[in-house]
Protein backbone atom coordinates (compact mmCIF):
# COMPACT_ATOMS: atom_id res chain seq x y z
CA UNK A 1 0.00 0.00 0.00
CA UNK A 2 0.96 3.47 -0.85
CA UNK A 3 2.22 5.41 2.85
CA UNK A 4 0.04 8.12 1.36
CA UNK A 5 -2.68 6.18 1.21
CA UNK A 6 -2.19 4.31 4.38
CA UNK A 7 -1.72 7.64 6.44
CA UNK A 8 -5.52 8.81 4.67
CA UNK A 9 -6.94 5.47 5.52
CA UNK A 10 -5.95 6.04 9.79
CA UNK A 11 -8.07 9.09 9.44
CA UNK A 12 -10.36 7.92 7.74
CA UNK A 13 -10.83 4.95 10.76
CA UNK A 14 -10.17 7.70 13.25
CA UNK A 15 -12.79 10.23 11.20
CA UNK A 16 -15.51 7.07 10.87
CA UNK A 17 -16.06 6.15 14.63
CA UNK A 18 -16.11 9.79 15.69
CA UNK A 19 -18.82 10.58 13.37
CA UNK A 20 -20.66 6.95 13.80
CA UNK A 21 -22.91 6.95 17.19
CA UNK A 22 -20.59 5.56 20.08
CA UNK A 23 -23.47 2.31 20.32
CA UNK A 24 -23.21 1.46 17.15
CA UNK A 25 -19.54 1.46 17.20
CA UNK A 26 -19.01 -1.98 17.59
CA UNK A 27 -20.74 -2.65 14.05
CA UNK A 28 -17.53 -1.11 12.47
CA UNK A 29 -15.14 -3.86 11.47
CA UNK A 30 -11.61 -2.17 11.62
CA UNK A 31 -9.67 -5.01 9.93
CA UNK A 32 -11.28 -3.38 6.72
CA UNK A 33 -9.36 0.03 6.98
CA UNK A 34 -6.02 -1.86 6.82
CA UNK A 35 -6.91 -3.89 3.86
CA UNK A 36 -4.38 -2.58 0.92
CA UNK A 37 -6.39 -3.75 -2.18
CA UNK A 38 -9.46 -1.20 -1.85
CA UNK A 39 -9.76 2.91 -1.61
CA UNK A 40 -11.61 4.54 0.74
CA UNK A 41 -14.84 4.41 -1.01
CA UNK A 42 -15.08 0.35 -1.21
CA UNK A 43 -13.39 0.12 2.77
CA UNK A 44 -16.78 2.78 3.14
CA UNK A 45 -18.86 0.21 1.22
CA UNK A 46 -17.34 -3.15 2.84
CA UNK A 47 -17.83 -1.41 6.37
CA UNK A 48 -22.39 -0.81 5.48
CA UNK A 49 -22.04 -4.18 3.52
CA UNK A 50 -20.83 -6.31 6.87
CA UNK A 51 -22.12 -4.05 9.99
CA UNK A 52 -25.00 -6.40 10.52
CA UNK A 53 -27.92 -3.47 9.27
CA UNK A 54 -26.61 -1.16 12.24
CA UNK A 55 -25.30 2.17 9.68
CA UNK A 56 -28.57 1.89 7.69
CA UNK A 57 -29.41 5.18 9.11
CA UNK A 58 -26.12 6.85 7.38
CA UNK A 59 -27.51 5.99 3.27
CA UNK A 60 -25.06 5.09 1.05
CA UNK A 61 -21.21 4.66 0.97
CA UNK A 62 -21.39 7.57 -1.28
CA UNK A 63 -23.33 9.45 0.97
CA UNK A 64 -21.30 8.49 4.27
CA UNK A 65 -18.13 8.86 2.17
CA UNK A 66 -19.27 12.94 1.38
CA UNK A 67 -20.66 13.57 4.98
CA UNK A 68 -16.89 11.94 6.45
CA UNK A 69 -14.88 14.01 4.18
CA UNK A 70 -17.02 17.25 5.23
CA UNK A 71 -16.83 16.02 8.44
CA UNK A 72 -12.64 15.33 8.90
CA UNK A 73 -11.36 18.26 7.05
CA UNK A 74 -10.59 21.35 8.93
CA UNK A 75 -7.29 22.77 10.61
CA UNK A 76 -5.72 20.83 13.02
CA UNK A 77 -8.16 17.90 12.85
CA UNK A 78 -5.30 15.48 13.38
CA UNK A 79 -5.18 16.84 16.77
CA UNK A 80 -8.64 16.89 17.34
CA UNK A 81 -8.96 12.74 16.40
CA UNK A 82 -6.44 12.04 18.47
CA UNK A 83 -3.60 11.33 15.63
CA UNK A 84 -0.92 13.35 16.67
CA UNK A 85 2.02 11.56 15.60
CA UNK A 86 -0.07 11.05 11.95
CA UNK A 87 0.72 13.33 9.09
CA UNK A 88 -1.85 16.56 8.44
CA UNK A 89 -5.04 14.87 6.26
CA UNK A 90 -6.87 17.92 5.67
CA UNK A 91 -6.63 20.58 2.83
CA UNK A 92 -5.56 24.16 3.28
CA UNK A 93 -8.57 26.27 3.12
CA UNK A 94 -8.45 30.10 1.85
CA UNK A 95 -10.52 32.45 3.72
CA UNK A 96 -11.86 35.82 2.71
CA UNK A 97 -12.44 38.52 5.15
CA UNK A 98 -15.49 41.19 4.83
CA UNK A 99 -12.38 43.67 2.94
CA UNK A 100 -11.93 40.75 0.29
CA UNK A 101 -8.62 40.35 1.66
CA UNK A 102 -7.59 36.21 1.10
CA UNK A 103 -5.77 34.81 4.64
CA UNK A 104 -4.73 31.44 5.97
CA UNK A 105 -4.63 30.32 9.42
CA UNK A 106 -1.21 29.55 10.27
CA UNK A 107 -1.81 26.23 10.89
CA UNK A 108 -2.71 25.13 7.75
CA UNK A 109 0.99 26.53 6.55
CA UNK A 110 2.26 23.40 8.11
CA UNK A 111 -0.12 21.57 5.88
CA UNK A 112 1.79 23.07 2.51
CA UNK A 113 4.95 22.61 3.98
CA UNK A 114 4.22 18.80 4.54
CA UNK A 115 2.95 18.18 1.56
CA UNK A 116 5.95 19.93 -0.65
CA UNK A 117 7.73 17.93 1.49
CA UNK A 118 6.41 14.51 0.62
CA UNK A 119 6.73 15.35 -3.00
CA UNK A 120 10.31 15.83 -2.61
CA UNK A 121 11.74 13.71 -0.11
CA UNK A 122 9.92 10.70 -0.07
CA UNK A 123 11.50 9.11 -2.70
CA UNK A 124 15.69 11.05 -2.10
CA UNK A 125 16.88 8.03 -3.07
CA UNK A 126 16.63 4.03 -4.00
CA UNK A 127 15.52 1.79 -1.06
CA UNK A 128 14.62 4.90 1.28
CA UNK A 129 12.59 4.19 4.36
CA UNK A 130 9.39 6.17 3.30
CA UNK A 131 8.22 5.69 7.18
CA UNK A 132 11.06 6.69 8.52
CA UNK A 133 11.08 9.84 6.63
CA UNK A 134 7.68 10.42 6.84
CA UNK A 135 7.71 10.36 10.87
CA UNK A 136 10.99 13.12 10.63
CA UNK A 137 9.25 15.43 8.50
CA UNK A 138 6.13 14.90 10.70
CA UNK A 139 8.09 15.55 13.86
CA UNK A 140 10.10 18.62 12.33
CA UNK A 141 6.99 20.14 11.71
CA UNK A 142 4.68 19.56 14.32
CA UNK A 143 7.69 20.76 16.96
CA UNK A 144 7.78 24.16 15.47
CA UNK A 145 3.83 24.36 14.75
CA UNK A 146 3.67 23.13 18.97
CA UNK A 147 5.51 26.50 19.52
CA UNK A 148 2.81 28.82 17.88
CA UNK A 149 0.56 30.63 20.18
CA UNK A 150 -2.61 28.82 21.11
CA UNK A 151 -4.58 31.41 20.25
CA UNK A 152 -5.12 31.27 16.10
CA UNK A 153 -3.51 33.68 14.48
CA UNK A 154 -3.81 34.58 10.02
CA UNK A 155 -1.76 36.03 7.53
CA UNK A 156 -2.19 37.52 3.91
CA UNK A 157 -2.60 34.59 1.40
CA UNK A 158 0.50 34.97 -1.03
CA UNK A 159 0.70 32.64 -3.58
CA UNK A 160 3.76 34.41 -4.79
CA UNK A 161 5.83 33.50 -1.53
CA UNK A 162 3.95 29.94 -1.25
CA UNK A 163 6.08 29.31 -5.02
CA UNK A 164 8.81 30.97 -3.68
CA UNK A 165 9.04 28.63 -0.55
CA UNK A 166 8.10 25.87 -2.81
CA UNK A 167 11.05 26.55 -5.35
CA UNK A 168 13.65 26.59 -2.19
CA UNK A 169 12.05 23.34 -0.71
CA UNK A 170 13.01 21.28 -4.31
CA UNK A 171 16.24 23.16 -4.29
CA UNK A 172 17.30 21.34 -0.93
CA UNK A 173 15.66 17.75 -2.09
CA UNK A 174 18.93 17.54 -4.06
CA UNK A 175 21.41 17.84 -1.69
CA UNK A 176 19.44 14.79 -0.32
CA UNK A 177 18.92 13.45 -3.98
CA UNK A 178 21.91 10.63 -4.11
CA UNK A 179 23.40 7.42 -5.85
CA UNK A 180 23.42 4.92 -3.19
CA UNK A 181 25.45 2.71 -4.55
CA UNK A 182 28.15 5.62 -5.56
CA UNK A 183 27.74 6.58 -2.09
CA UNK A 184 28.73 3.37 -0.48
CA UNK A 185 31.59 2.68 -2.70
CA UNK A 186 33.09 6.28 -1.32
CA UNK A 187 32.49 5.79 1.93
CA UNK A 188 34.06 2.03 2.02
CA UNK A 189 36.90 3.43 0.11
CA UNK A 190 37.46 5.90 3.02
CA UNK A 191 36.53 9.24 0.90
CA UNK A 192 33.90 11.26 3.00
CA UNK A 193 33.68 14.49 0.71
CA UNK A 194 30.85 14.21 -1.06
CA UNK A 195 29.23 13.64 1.80
CA UNK A 196 30.71 16.06 3.92
CA UNK A 197 30.13 18.73 1.65
CA UNK A 198 26.94 17.56 1.39
CA UNK A 199 26.76 18.46 5.07
CA UNK A 200 28.24 21.02 5.13
CA UNK A 201 25.42 22.98 2.84
CA UNK A 202 23.17 21.60 5.64
CA UNK A 203 24.46 22.93 8.84
CA UNK A 204 22.58 24.90 11.29
CA UNK A 205 25.21 26.24 13.98
CA UNK A 206 27.42 29.46 13.63
CA UNK A 207 30.47 27.53 12.85
CA UNK A 208 32.20 24.57 11.07
CA UNK A 209 35.34 23.01 11.79
CA UNK A 210 36.06 20.69 8.68
CA UNK A 211 38.08 18.15 10.65
CA UNK A 212 36.13 17.75 13.88
CA UNK A 213 33.03 17.22 11.20
CA UNK A 214 34.92 14.48 9.31
CA UNK A 215 36.03 12.80 12.70
CA UNK A 216 32.74 12.78 13.75
CA UNK A 217 31.30 11.40 10.50
CA UNK A 218 33.67 8.80 10.48
CA UNK A 219 32.42 7.59 13.74
CA UNK A 220 29.33 7.75 13.10
CA UNK A 221 30.29 5.27 10.02
CA UNK A 222 32.37 2.61 11.56
CA UNK A 223 29.17 2.80 14.37
CA UNK A 224 27.26 1.35 11.92
CA UNK A 225 26.46 -2.62 11.03
CA UNK A 226 27.65 -3.96 7.70
CA UNK A 227 24.79 -3.60 4.88
CA UNK A 228 23.39 -0.49 6.59
CA UNK A 229 25.88 1.74 6.63
CA UNK A 230 25.46 3.38 3.23
CA UNK A 231 21.34 3.66 3.34
CA UNK A 232 21.96 5.13 7.15
CA UNK A 233 24.55 7.66 6.14
CA UNK A 234 21.68 8.40 3.07
CA UNK A 235 19.40 9.51 5.89
CA UNK A 236 21.50 11.16 7.85
CA UNK A 237 22.00 13.36 5.08
CA UNK A 238 18.64 13.17 4.49
CA UNK A 239 17.46 14.42 8.41
CA UNK A 240 20.31 17.15 8.25
CA UNK A 241 18.66 18.50 4.89
CA UNK A 242 14.91 18.06 6.35
CA UNK A 243 15.96 20.44 9.47
CA UNK A 244 18.27 22.56 7.54
CA UNK A 245 15.19 23.40 4.74
CA UNK A 246 12.66 23.73 7.35
CA UNK A 247 14.67 25.77 9.75
CA UNK A 248 15.41 28.31 6.42
CA UNK A 249 11.75 28.32 5.39
CA UNK A 250 10.76 29.08 9.09
CA UNK A 251 13.45 32.07 9.81
CA UNK A 252 12.97 33.73 6.71
CA UNK A 253 9.20 34.22 7.13
CA UNK A 254 8.52 34.03 11.02
CA UNK A 255 5.64 36.16 10.19
CA UNK A 256 4.27 33.12 8.57
CA UNK A 257 5.59 30.36 10.64
CA UNK A 258 6.03 31.81 14.01
CA UNK A 259 3.84 33.60 16.91
CA UNK A 260 3.41 37.36 16.34
CA UNK A 261 5.80 39.34 18.56
CA UNK A 262 4.30 41.96 20.70
CA UNK A 263 5.76 44.78 18.12
CA UNK A 264 3.77 42.89 15.14
CA UNK A 265 2.21 45.74 13.41
CA UNK A 266 0.18 43.87 10.51
CA UNK A 267 -3.51 43.39 10.50
CA UNK A 268 -5.19 41.48 13.32
CA UNK A 269 -7.56 38.42 12.46
CA UNK A 270 -10.37 37.77 14.03
CA UNK A 271 -12.87 34.94 13.01
CA UNK A 272 -16.58 35.84 11.99
CA UNK A 273 -18.35 32.79 11.89
CA UNK A 274 -21.32 33.05 9.22
CA UNK A 275 -24.14 30.70 10.14
CA UNK A 276 -27.45 31.38 7.56
CA UNK A 277 -28.11 34.90 7.84
CA UNK A 278 -26.04 35.12 11.62
CA UNK A 279 -22.69 36.48 12.06
CA UNK A 280 -21.05 36.65 15.17
CA UNK A 281 -17.48 35.57 17.10
CA UNK A 282 -15.93 34.27 19.89
CA UNK A 283 -16.32 37.31 22.37
CA UNK A 284 -13.01 36.60 24.05
CA UNK A 285 -11.61 36.88 20.37
CA UNK A 286 -12.76 39.97 19.94
CA UNK A 287 -11.42 41.60 22.84
CA UNK A 288 -7.76 40.60 22.62
CA UNK A 289 -7.86 41.84 19.39
CA UNK A 290 -9.31 45.39 20.15
CA UNK A 291 -6.47 45.16 23.27
CA UNK A 292 -3.84 44.78 20.88
CA UNK A 293 -4.91 47.03 18.13
CA UNK A 294 -5.82 49.88 20.51
CA UNK A 295 -3.46 49.17 24.07
CA UNK A 296 -6.60 48.93 25.76
CA UNK A 297 -6.57 46.14 28.66
CA UNK A 298 -10.37 44.77 28.87
CA UNK A 299 -10.11 41.72 30.49
CA UNK A 300 -12.95 38.87 29.39
CA UNK A 301 -12.50 34.99 30.01
CA UNK A 302 -15.07 32.66 29.20
CA UNK A 303 -16.38 30.58 32.47
CA UNK A 304 -16.85 26.61 32.40
CA UNK A 305 -17.40 24.81 29.49
CA UNK A 306 -19.88 27.86 28.10
CA UNK A 307 -17.71 29.53 25.35
CA UNK A 308 -19.41 33.43 24.88
CA UNK A 309 -20.23 34.97 21.20
CA UNK A 310 -21.04 38.11 20.25
CA UNK A 311 -23.27 39.43 16.96
CA UNK A 312 -21.65 41.75 14.45
CA UNK A 313 -23.88 44.38 14.61
CA UNK A 314 -23.15 44.66 18.91
CA UNK A 315 -19.33 44.99 18.03
CA UNK A 316 -20.40 47.43 15.78
CA UNK A 317 -22.65 49.30 18.15
CA UNK A 318 -20.24 49.23 21.00
CA UNK A 319 -16.93 49.66 19.82
CA UNK A 320 -16.82 51.33 16.61
CA UNK A 321 -13.92 53.04 15.10
CA UNK A 322 -12.12 50.72 17.28
CA UNK A 323 -12.79 47.65 15.14
CA UNK A 324 -11.19 49.29 11.85
CA UNK A 325 -7.47 48.03 11.91
CA UNK A 326 -9.56 44.61 12.53
CA UNK A 327 -9.87 41.86 9.86
CA UNK A 328 -12.94 39.71 10.20
CA UNK A 329 -12.28 36.14 8.43
CA UNK A 330 -15.49 34.91 7.19
CA UNK A 331 -15.61 31.50 8.63
CA UNK A 332 -18.74 29.24 7.66
CA UNK A 333 -20.34 26.73 10.58
CA UNK A 334 -19.98 23.06 8.42
CA UNK A 335 -21.91 20.83 9.51
CA UNK A 336 -22.40 16.94 7.83
CA UNK A 337 -25.83 15.24 8.13
CA UNK A 338 -25.03 13.74 11.30
CA UNK A 339 -22.28 15.68 12.69
CA UNK A 340 -21.22 19.66 12.79
CA UNK A 341 -17.18 20.19 11.79
CA UNK A 342 -15.80 21.48 15.04
CA UNK A 343 -14.15 24.67 15.62
CA UNK A 344 -11.07 25.24 17.34
CA UNK A 345 -11.49 27.56 20.40
CA UNK A 346 -9.46 31.06 20.42
CA UNK A 347 -7.37 30.79 22.97
CA UNK A 348 -6.81 26.89 23.63
CA UNK A 349 -5.87 23.73 21.48
CA UNK A 350 -9.29 22.70 22.48
CA UNK A 351 -12.29 22.23 20.22
CA UNK A 352 -15.83 23.40 20.31
CA UNK A 353 -19.16 23.19 18.49
CA UNK A 354 -22.52 25.38 19.00
CA UNK A 355 -24.87 24.75 22.16
CA UNK A 356 -27.63 24.29 19.46
CA UNK A 357 -25.67 21.59 17.27
CA UNK A 358 -24.39 20.00 20.52
CA UNK A 359 -28.24 19.66 21.46
CA UNK A 360 -29.33 17.98 18.10
CA UNK A 361 -26.06 15.73 18.34
CA UNK A 362 -27.13 14.76 22.25
CA UNK A 363 -30.94 13.93 21.18
CA UNK A 364 -29.78 11.70 17.94
CA UNK A 365 -28.05 9.59 20.32
CA UNK A 366 -30.86 9.12 22.71
CA UNK A 367 -33.58 8.29 19.77
CA UNK A 368 -30.61 5.90 17.87
CA UNK A 369 -27.73 5.18 20.10
CA UNK A 370 -29.16 4.16 23.58
CA UNK A 371 -32.75 4.52 22.30
CA UNK A 372 -34.22 6.29 25.50
CA UNK A 373 -37.44 6.57 24.19
CA UNK A 374 -38.17 3.21 23.35
CA UNK A 375 -37.08 2.29 26.80
CA UNK A 376 -39.61 4.85 28.88
CA UNK A 377 -43.01 4.10 27.42
CA UNK A 378 -44.76 5.83 30.16
CA UNK A 379 -45.82 9.44 28.88
CA UNK A 380 -46.38 10.42 32.97
CA UNK A 381 -42.96 9.28 34.07
CA UNK A 382 -41.18 11.51 35.78
CA UNK A 383 -37.50 10.76 34.07
CA UNK A 384 -38.39 13.08 31.19
CA UNK A 385 -38.84 15.83 33.13
CA UNK A 386 -35.81 15.43 35.63
CA UNK A 387 -33.57 14.46 32.78
CA UNK A 388 -34.54 17.78 30.87
CA UNK A 389 -34.06 19.89 33.84
CA UNK A 390 -31.14 18.70 34.84
CA UNK A 391 -29.66 19.51 31.38
CA UNK A 392 -31.51 22.58 30.80
CA UNK A 393 -29.10 23.95 34.02
CA UNK A 394 -25.83 23.30 33.35
CA UNK A 395 -25.65 23.14 29.19
CA UNK A 396 -28.68 23.45 27.38
CA UNK A 397 -29.49 26.79 28.92
CA UNK A 398 -32.87 28.66 27.85
CA UNK A 399 -32.86 31.71 29.37
CA UNK A 400 -29.43 32.59 27.32
CA UNK A 401 -29.34 35.69 25.41
CA UNK A 402 -26.80 34.83 23.09
CA UNK A 403 -25.60 32.13 20.63
CA UNK A 404 -22.80 30.25 22.59
CA UNK A 405 -20.85 26.91 21.96
CA UNK A 406 -19.91 24.25 23.97
CA UNK A 407 -16.23 22.99 24.14
CA UNK A 408 -15.96 19.29 23.30
CA UNK A 409 -14.81 17.99 26.67
CA UNK A 410 -18.08 19.27 28.29
CA UNK A 411 -20.27 17.28 25.21
CA UNK A 412 -17.65 14.27 25.77
CA UNK A 413 -18.72 14.09 29.45
CA UNK A 414 -22.56 14.37 28.24
CA UNK A 415 -22.52 11.57 26.06
CA UNK A 416 -20.51 9.38 28.83
CA UNK A 417 -23.53 10.18 30.98
CA UNK A 418 -25.95 9.34 29.45
CA UNK A 419 -24.05 6.35 27.82
CA UNK A 420 -23.74 3.09 29.95
CA UNK A 421 -25.95 3.29 32.42
CA UNK A 422 -28.88 1.95 29.95
CA UNK A 423 -29.86 -1.04 28.31
CA UNK A 424 -30.89 -1.15 24.51
CA UNK A 425 -34.54 -2.10 23.74
CA UNK A 426 -34.68 -4.94 21.48
CA UNK A 427 -37.14 -3.38 18.73
CA UNK A 428 -35.33 -1.39 15.92
CA UNK A 429 -36.13 0.91 12.41
CA UNK A 430 -37.11 -1.87 10.34
CA UNK A 431 -36.05 -1.46 6.33
CA UNK A 432 -38.08 0.37 3.83
CA UNK A 433 -39.67 -1.11 0.36
CA UNK A 434 -38.34 -1.12 -2.29
CA UNK A 435 -40.62 1.33 -3.48
CA UNK A 436 -40.43 3.20 -0.76
CA UNK A 437 -42.50 4.34 1.92
CA UNK A 438 -45.71 5.78 2.88
CA UNK A 439 -47.25 8.07 5.39
CA UNK A 440 -48.76 5.58 6.90
CA UNK A 441 -45.58 3.11 6.78
CA UNK A 442 -43.74 5.77 8.74
CA UNK A 443 -47.17 5.49 11.54
CA UNK A 444 -46.74 2.19 11.96
CA UNK A 445 -43.16 2.27 12.36
CA UNK A 446 -43.94 4.36 14.75
CA UNK A 447 -46.26 2.34 16.30
CA UNK A 448 -43.88 -0.76 16.54
CA UNK A 449 -41.29 1.22 18.04
CA UNK A 450 -43.87 1.91 20.92
CA UNK A 451 -43.12 5.49 20.42
CA UNK A 452 -46.65 5.98 20.37
CA UNK A 453 -46.71 5.04 23.88
CA UNK A 454 -44.45 7.54 25.19
CA UNK A 455 -45.83 10.40 23.11
CA UNK A 456 -49.60 9.50 21.87
CA UNK A 457 -49.50 12.79 19.60
CA UNK A 458 -46.19 11.70 17.71
CA UNK A 459 -48.29 10.17 14.56
CA UNK A 460 -50.14 13.90 14.21
CA UNK A 461 -46.86 15.03 12.89
CA UNK A 462 -46.27 11.85 10.33
CA UNK A 463 -47.66 13.82 7.61
CA UNK A 464 -45.84 17.63 7.44
CA UNK A 465 -43.00 15.43 8.67
CA UNK A 466 -43.34 13.36 5.21
CA UNK A 467 -43.54 15.86 3.00
CA UNK A 468 -40.45 17.33 3.81
CA UNK A 469 -38.78 14.19 4.26
CA UNK A 470 -39.62 13.14 0.48
CA UNK A 471 -38.84 16.91 -0.66
CA UNK A 472 -35.15 16.41 1.03
CA UNK A 473 -34.40 12.71 -0.42
CA UNK A 474 -31.59 12.14 -2.59
CA UNK A 475 -32.80 9.15 -4.32
CA UNK A 476 -35.67 8.15 -6.49
CA UNK A 477 -37.92 6.73 -3.95
CA UNK A 478 -37.66 7.32 0.02
CA UNK A 479 -35.00 5.02 1.71
CA UNK A 480 -34.64 3.23 5.27
CA UNK A 481 -32.23 6.40 5.79
CA UNK A 482 -35.21 8.76 5.27
CA UNK A 483 -37.53 6.81 7.57
CA UNK A 484 -34.53 7.33 9.90
CA UNK A 485 -34.86 11.00 9.08
CA UNK A 486 -38.23 10.96 9.30
CA UNK A 487 -38.38 8.97 12.45
CA UNK A 488 -36.12 11.42 14.18
CA UNK A 489 -38.16 14.93 13.46
CA UNK A 490 -41.38 12.68 14.50
CA UNK A 491 -40.05 12.72 17.99
CA UNK A 492 -37.63 15.59 18.03
CA UNK A 493 -41.28 17.74 17.95
CA UNK A 494 -42.85 15.47 19.93
CA UNK A 495 -40.24 15.99 22.47
CA UNK A 496 -40.04 19.90 22.11
CA UNK A 497 -43.58 19.77 22.29
CA UNK A 498 -43.69 18.34 25.63
CA UNK A 499 -40.88 20.52 27.11
CA UNK A 500 -41.09 23.91 26.07
CA UNK A 501 -38.67 24.77 28.71
CA UNK A 502 -36.53 23.81 25.49
CA UNK A 503 -38.03 24.06 22.65
CA UNK A 504 -39.53 27.62 23.48
CA UNK A 505 -36.13 28.95 24.97
CA UNK A 506 -33.20 27.45 24.18
CA UNK A 507 -33.89 26.07 20.59
CA UNK A 508 -35.54 28.64 18.91
CA UNK A 509 -33.61 31.32 21.20
CA UNK A 510 -29.67 30.09 19.74
CA UNK A 511 -30.29 30.27 16.20
CA UNK A 512 -34.00 30.64 14.95
CA UNK A 513 -33.09 31.55 11.63
CA UNK A 514 -30.36 28.51 10.87
CA UNK A 515 -33.16 26.04 12.87
CA UNK A 516 -36.02 26.31 10.64
CA UNK A 517 -34.00 26.49 7.37
CA UNK A 518 -32.35 23.43 8.54
CA UNK A 519 -35.45 21.95 10.12
CA UNK A 520 -38.67 23.12 8.52
CA UNK A 521 -40.80 20.52 9.18
CA UNK A 522 -40.07 20.55 12.90
CA UNK A 523 -40.49 24.27 12.83
CA UNK A 524 -43.72 23.76 11.10
CA UNK A 525 -45.04 20.67 13.93
CA UNK A 526 -43.83 23.53 16.87
CA UNK A 527 -46.48 26.23 15.18
CA UNK A 528 -43.65 28.51 15.00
Amino acid sequence: MNQRENVADQHLKLATHAYILQELGSAIDDKIFDDPKTNQMEKIQKILDNSDYQLRMYGSAEELAQNLQIYRNFPESYRFFGNEFEPCDNTVTIYKSLKGTEYVCKNDLFVLLQQFAFENFLDAFPGSNIEDIRFKIVSALRITESKLSKKIEFVKHNPKVIDEIQKELKEFAKIAKIDLDQLESELASGNFANLLARLKMCNIRDNWEHSHELLSLIRIYQSLPRGKKGPEMAHFLLSSVIIKCFTTIFNQRPEMFKTFTENYKGPIAVRLFVDGDQKFMFKAEIVDAINRTTGNKVDFKDEGHKIETISMEKVQEKFGGRIKNIEFILTPILRAKHRVVPIREFDSDQFCILALDAFFEFFRRLIFGIKMFRKYRDPTCEFFPVFFDAFTKKTFLPDHKNVYFLRDKLIREIFLYVGPKYEFPHKDVRNSKKDGFTVQNLNNELAHLSLTESFPEIQNYAEIVYSEVDKNKKGDVLRTCDLFDAIEQCLLISVLENHPKVSEKFVTGQLPVVFCQELPWVANGLGN
